[in-house]
């Protein structure tokens, strides 16, 4: 599928762990593009690592904090954005990205995120001790699927492969 748009952003989803941020950064090199990590942006408006607004603020005003984040956006242009993971339960958040970017869902099967996922530690993942991760990869999966305009699988593929790969379906 060739997807030829007059958006002029990228908006990269999935779980945490498959490979928004690294993915992101090279796509937005490739094109000229600006990155915006929402997870960056938080952090440095709160003062605070993302483990630590969850840690002190909880999970619903987490999620509020990062709705209101991304909605700040405004009008922004030219711009690979990658929101955290659980951006996915604010259909605001996802409505705004939809209306402002192509959404591209980086499907990671679930052993690749467990794998991945277990080298890193403060994990900041909303729902996580609540459900487990095998509990929220599903739950996350349907709402990915339903707000993404292209999925692209990511297997063990490399970052440039990926990239490619969407440059190949995003045709400007």
């Amino acid at each position: 599928m060739n997807m030829k748009t007059d958006k002029l952003n990228i908006t990269l989803i999935g779980m945490a762990g498959a490979g928004k941020s690294t993915i992101g950064q090279l796509l937005a090199k490739e094109l000229g593009y600006t990155f915006v990590d929402t997870d960056e942006i938080m952090a440095e408006k709160e003062g605070l690592e993302i483990h630590r607004i969850i840690e002190n603020s909880g999970e619903k005003e987490f999620s509020n904090i990062e709705e209101r984040c991304v909605l700040s956006l405004g009008d922004i242009k030219n711009s690979v954005i990658s929101p955290g993971g659980s951006v996915i339960y604010s259909d605001k958040s996802m409505n705004f990205l939809k209306q402002k970017s192509v959404i591209v869902f980086l499907d990671a099967p679930y052993t690749e995120i467990k794998k991945r996922l277990g080298r890193r530690k403060n994990l900041s993942i909303i729902g996580l001790r609540q459900k487990g991760l095998k509990r929220l990869f599903s739950e996350r999966f349907e709402q990915y699927r339903k707000y993404a305009d292209i999925t692209i699988q990511v297997g063990d593929r490399t970052a440039k492969e990926i990239v490619k790969e969407v440059l190949g379906l995003i045709k400007h």
